[in-house]
């Protein structure tokens, strides 16, 4: 069952994704022609923003999500996923930034079971043409609630 209250707090986050010179923001349910042009620069019509962070959203310490980071990029690497680095936060900026990844790939199923292995209960889909999509976790598979 997905937790309604954890939706909304999904929802209403803000999404970075930091570039060279800038960042931009993603909002769920919003479009972003600035995420379209990096979606046809990287060769896919999706993206995934996913952290290995705080799983099952429970807080852990610096130095095990370090760990979690080290792995995800790992993997990332042997896959050869391209990905920008960002974070999440609340709109204020006072839960404090969680590190996190767009990750380009047309690949549903791999990004889904990456997102799990780590225990994201949340992650964002990004289309080309489309708003920004939140999946929840339910009964171990991912299912589109925006």
């Amino acid at each position: 069952m997905i937790d309604k209250t954890l939706t909304e707090i999904y929802k209403e986050a803000k999404y970075v994704v930091l570039r060279p010179n800038d960042s931009l923001q993603l909002k769920v349910g919003e479009h972003s022609s600035e995420v379209d042009e990096l979606l046809i620069k990287n060769g896919t019509e999706n993206a995934y923003f996913i952290t290995p962070e705080n799983p099952f959203s429970q807080s852990l310490c610096e130095t095990e999500n370090a760990f979690r980071h080290q792995r995800f990029l790992g993997i990332l690497n042997d896959k050869s996923v391209p990905y920008v680095e960002g974070y999440g936060t609340d709109e204020d900026e006072v839960w404090g930034k969680e590190r996190s990844y767009l990750l380009f790939s047309d690949d549903f199923e791999c990004m889904q079971t990456l997102a799990a292995h780590f225990g994201q209960k949340g992650i964002l889909q990004i289309t080309i043409g489309q708003p920004v999509g939140l999946l929840m976790l339910g009964e171990l598979r991912y299912k589109q609630v925006c």
